[in-house]
């Protein structure tokens, strides 16, 4: 068992007092369990999203609410908040390739099965249903 110094444990707890526990309480004790005594760095308005480098703290809250499993996943492999948002960085990009050529395999099966004009009208003429427009 990990012990830490009362000031380090008080500043640890001040720190997370700023986090909603309805939302961070099971981060907060994961994290706890594998030595993460205080939060991830940054503050409640930033943005994922909006901010060009955005902080630990958005990023963990991004994966909090669309990527749980991968966050829970993360925080179990990992000793510090930056290890956590590189581990979620690398998942999330192995996710986006993934459904990058998936969505490259679907369009080229619709290509494959899409009928041009000109081959419909010889299917049709094949049939003595000549397209007479």
């Amino acid at each position: 068992m990990r012990t830490y110094r009362k000031a380090d444990w008080d500043a640890a707890q001040a720190a997370w007092a700023f986090f909603d526990m309805d939302t961070w309480g099971w981060v907060r004790t994961l994290a706890g369990e594998r030595g993460m005594l205080f939060p991830p760095s940054g503050d409640a308005y930033d943005s994922a999203d909006e901010d060009a480098s955005p902080s630990q703290r958005a990023i963990v809250y991004r994966a909090i609410v669309d990527t749980p499993v991968a966050l829970r996943r993360s925080i179990c492999n990992s000793t510090s908040w930056a290890d956590v948002v590189r581990r979620l960085i690398a998942e999330l990009e192995l996710m986006r390739a993934e459904s990058d050529a998936q969505d490259a395999r679907d369009r080229a099966d619709a290509d494959a099965h899409r009928i041009g004009h000109h081959e419909a009208s010889r299917a049709l003429a094949s049939l003595g249903l000549e397209d007479r427009s």
